[in-house]
C-alpha cells in the first residue's frame, strides 16, 4: 500500500514540476539571455511611477552618478473587506418551523467569507535611500533575464498578464514607457513584465522590481542629513534663530581617531560635553515621515534647539529639533511631548525617537551652561 502511495505521489510531483516548467518557459523566446528592456538615454530617468495591487509609489529623480538623488512619495492602499454574498441571502421565503430555528441556532457561528478590495493609499513623502538610488540605476539601462514574443492568451494568463498585478511608468530623456507587471516566476521572485506597445514580455530580476513593493518602508532614508563630521569646521547652536554661545571649532578633523571639538578661545582643550552631544545629534534618525493628515500645523512645533553645521566654504546645513504636545498620551496632570526634527534633506518636520530627543534636550542645557 505504501509503495502505491509513494508511486502516486511521485507521478503527481513530476506532473506538477512539468506544468511549472511549461509556465516558466511558455514559448521559446526569440532571443536567449539578457535582453534590453529600457534605455533612459543620456539625460537619465526623471520619474518612476508604480501602481501595484496594494501600494503606490512615485520616485522623482535629480542628478546623475554620485550626485543622483531621489524623492519618494509612497503608501499602502486601504484594505477594504466586505462579506461575500451567500446563497439564500436574498431569499425572504424562510420557514417558520420552530425546530429548524432551534437547530440553526445551535450550530457554531461561521465567519463569513470576505471579498477584499483596495481603496486610496495613505501617502508619505521622503528622501530616497541607497536602495532607491540603486533601483534607478538598475533601470539605466534595464536588462531582462529572458525575453518572450508572440505569446498566446493562455501563456499571458499563466504569467499574470491577462489581468496585470500592477503598472510601472518610467519617464526619461528617451521618452515615457509604460509596463504591465504580472506574476512572479515559479520558484523565484523574478517577475514577468510586458510592454503593451510592442507586446514583448520580459522576465525581470527581483532586485529590479521588488523595492517598489512596500516602498514606504524599503525606500525611506532615515538619516536626517548627509553632512559628515570630517566636513565640518565648526558648529553653531541656536534657539529660535538666536545664537547660543560661541561657535565650536573642529580640531584635527581629517584624523578621525584624534579629532575633537573645542571652544575658540581654548583650542587645545577638548570640549567632551559638546563632543558627546554632537555625536548623539548626528545619530538621530527619522522614525516616521508624516502623511498629510499627520503633519503638524504651521507654527505648532516648538523649537528646542538648532544645530548649524559649517564648512570651509560656509554653512553645510541645519538640523532643528522641536516638539509638539501628544494629545493622545497627555493628561490633565502631565504633558507628553512628541519630538520632531527638520533638515534641508527632510524638507518637513519628521518624527524622531522621543527617548533620544529628550536626552538631547537635557544635554543641550548642559552644553550651553
Amino acid at each position: 500500500m505504501k509503495r502505491l502511495e509513494t508511486w502516486i505521489y511521485g507521478v503527481l510531483l513530476v506532473a506538477t514540476l512539468g506544468l511549472a516548467w511549461s509556465v516558466r518557459t511558455a514559448e521559446e523566446p526569440e532571443e536567449q539571455g539578457a535582453a534590453l528592456v529600457f534605455d533612459p538615454g543620456p539625460g537619465g530617468i526623471t520619474v518612476m511611477r508604480w501602481d501595484g495591487e496594494e501600494e503606490l509609489a512615485t520616485i522623482e529623480v535629480s542628478g546623475k552618478g554620485d550626485a543622483l538623488q531621489t524623492w519618494v512619495t509612497a503608501g499602502k492602499k486601504e484594505k477594504i473587506k466586505t462579506p461575500k454574498p451567500t446563497p439564500g441571502d436574498d431569499d425572504d421565503s424562510g420557514s417558520d418551523d420552530d425546530d429548524s430555528a432551534v437547530a440553526e441556532a445551535s450550530q457554531p457561528a461561521v465567519k463569513p467569507e470576505m471579498d477584499v478590495t483596495w481603496g486610496d493609499a495613505v501617502l508619505r513623502s521622503f528622501p530616497g535611500n541607497e536602495t532607491a538610488k540603486k533601483l534607478v540605476e538598475s533601470f539605466s539601462p534595464l536588462n531582462a533575464l529572458r525575453e518572450f514574443d508572440k505569446l498566446d492568451p493562455e501563456a499571458l494568463e499563466q504569467m499574470g498578464l491577462d489581468v496585470p498585478k500592477g503598472s510601472l511608468v518610467v519617464e526619461a530623456s528617451s521618452g515615457t514607457v509604460t509596463f504591465e507587471v504580472g506574476e512572479k516566476a515559479y520558484g523565484s521572485s523574478d517577475t514577468y513584465m510586458r510592454n503593451p506597445r510592442t507586446g514583448r514580455v520580459y522576465l525581470v530580476a527581483s532586485k529590479d522590481l521588488s523595492p517598489l513593493r512596500g516602498a514606504e518602508n524599503r525606500l525611506v532614508e532615515r538619516k536626517l542629513q548627509d553632512v559628515e563630521e570630517p566636513e565640518m569646521t565648526g558648529v553653531q547652536l541656536s534657539v529660535q534663530g538666536a545664537a547660543v554661545g560661541p561657535e565650536r571649532v573642529h580640531q584635527g578633523r581629517h584624523d578621525k581617531n584624534n579629532s575633537f571639538w573645542s571652544l575658540p578661545d581654548s583650542p587645545e582643550d577638548q570640549d567632551t560635553v559638546f563632543g558627546g552631544f554632537l555625536e548623539k545629534v548626528l545619530q538621530l534618525r527619522a522614525s516616521t515621515y508624516p502623511s498629510d493628515a499627520e503633519k503638524p500645523e504651521e507654527g505648532a512645533v516648538e523649537e528646542v534647539f538648532a544645530v548649524q553645521f559649517n564648512g570651509e566654504a560656509g554653512p553645510l546645513g541645519t538640523l532643528r529639533l522641536g516638539r509638539v504636545k501628544d494629545d493622545e498620551r497627555s493628561t490633565d496632570s502631565e504633558i507628553v511631548w512628541k519630538y520632531m526634527a527638520r533638515t534641508e534633506r527632510t524638507r518637513q518636520w519628521v518624527v524622531v525617537s522621543s527617548a533620544t530627543a529628550s536626552e538631547l534636550a537635557d544635554q543641550f542645557l548642559q552644553v550651553v551652561q
